[in-house]
C-alpha cells in the first residue's frame, strides 16, 4: 500500500526506494507485480484502478511513511 502511495504522489521509482528504504528492485517487482495480477499496463492505470475500487489515496497519502 505505501508503494501506491508513493506512486500516486508522482514519485519515481528512485525515490519510492529511498523513502521506504527499499532496492529499487524490489519498488520495481511490487508494482510490476500489481500491474500483472491486476491486468493493467502502467502506473498511471494502477492508480486509478485504486481510486475506482475504493482506495481513497488522498486520505492515505497524509499519512507519515
Amino acid at each position: 500500500m505505501q508503494v501506491l502511495i508513493l506512486v500516486a504522489k508522482g514519485m519515481n521509482t528512485t525515490a519510492i526506494a529511498t523513502n521506504l528504504r527499499l532496492s529499487q528492485n524490489t519498488v520495481k517487482h511490487v508494482i510490476g507485480k500489481a500491474l500483472s495480477r491486476l491486468g493493467l499496463r502502467n502506473r498511471a492505470h494502477l492508480v486509478a484502478y485504486a481510486f475506482r475500487n475504493g482506495v481513497d489515496l488522498i486520505d492515505l497519502g497524509n499519512e507519515r511513511v
